[in-house]
């Protein structure tokens, strides 16, 4: 199992039925990559599962692959979903799949993730207390191939995990992560299902936030998801990132005004260019930036990546963190969306 370092799995003998629900859109311009992502997500060591998958396009070229994969698996099917019923396309499939699954425990999971056979029934171990609504697992970013792919992984594995322990330290866990969402199906229901988070882009941060203010307890999960990235260009990585940046920004804004406090990249080129005598500083402090990426990689289990790009992730960083105070349009699946104070969204014509 790949287990996470800050955590543990409590022993449980009766591990509760799960349903997966997962939301399909096209192949990602890999069919062999996300064969081996489904194929992972049908092979699980649990007992009483089933696996939904739902498409909106019966056009949709990742059709014929997902019904390939679940013939000759009754507990496999596909669920075609009708048009959206809100800008969050996802959430309305969602709830398409909420009404066909069948067992208490929902467990969301996204095409571009990859798990071994433990994957479900530890995420299940972690309802093993009743007031524990919802399990949300860390992730880590693998198969980068090119310079976006790169900077993606460094912004996941070197910033945003970590970034995600900090908060779990300061404030508790108050919001899930897209890479698993596993939702105790009465938990779900008490905040209106899936269908509530149609209007807003961060369904995994409204998801986590909306089951905590319900009076249920969020658990991080110790098991960590393969994110499989692929080919990823640095317009595709700067879209996604400021997309994240933005969504950060109206979700949780003490905190992302926060988070520059911690670009000491930026904060340095800026001493030094103040203060030229300055630069041995600078110096000690990318030798130390990189040590810690590479720490950061190795705790994660993840592979190492260019680590010594981190500064150059740290300067466009900050300038995603500028530019996402003076805008509120983002892109995603190919549509333009403009956010509003609430983290709700409507598309752009």
């Amino acid at each position: 199992m790949r287990q996470f370092p800050f955590g543990s799995v409590p022993e449980q003998r009766d591990a509760p039925g799960v349903s997966l629900l997962k939301p399909i859109c096209g192949t990602g311009g890999d069919e062999v990559a996300l064969r081996e992502n489904l194929a992972s997500m049908l092979d699980q060591d649990h007992p009483g599962y089933e696996v939904l998958f739902g498409l909106q396009d019966a056009r949709d070229p990742a059709r014929a692959v997902v019904e390939a994969m679940c013939r000759n698996k009754p507990f496999a099917k596909v669920v075609t979903v009708d048009p959206a019923a809100g800008p969050n396309r996802k959430a309305s499939v969602l709830a398409a799949l909420q009404a066909a699954s069948s067992h208490d425990i929902l467990v969301v999971s996204d095409q571009d993730m990859r798990v071994d056979r433990s994957y479900l029934r530890t995420v299940a171990m972690g309802f093993h207390n009743p007031r524990v609504g919802l399990v949300t697992c860390p992730y880590r970013t693998r198969s980068a191939r090119d310079l976006g792919g790169i900077l993606e992984a460094l912004s996941v594995n070197a910033d945003f995990i970590p970034s995600v322990l900090v908060a779990r330290r300061l404030e508790g866990l108050s919001f899930a992560l897209g890479a698993t969402m596993a939702v105790r199906r009465t938990a779900l229901e008490d905040i209106g299902g899936f269908q509530a988070l149609a209007p807003f882009l961060a369904d995994d941060y409204q998801l986590g936030n909306r089951v905590k203010r319900a009076g249920w307890r969020l658990v991080l999960s110790p098991y960590v998801v393969d994110n499989v990235v692929g080919e990823t260009s640095l317009g595709e990585w700067f879209a996604h990132q400021l997309r994240w940046a933005r969504t950060y920004r109206v979700s949780r804004p003490g905190g992302y005004f926060g988070s520059v406090l911690m670009n000491g990249t930026a904060f340095g080129l800026a001493l030094v260019a103040s203060c030229p005598a300055a630069w041995p500083l600078l110096v000690l402090w990318l030798g130390l930036r990189v040590s810690a990426v590479r720490f950061a990689q190795a705790r994660m289990g993840a592979p190492e990546v260019w680590a010594w790009l981190a500064p150059l992730k740290d300067v466009a960083g900050f300038a995603m963190w500028l530019l996402a105070l003076v805008g509120n349009d983002v892109r995603w699946g190919g549509r333009t969306f403009r956010l509003a104070s609430d983290g709700t969204m409507a598309e752009v014509p």
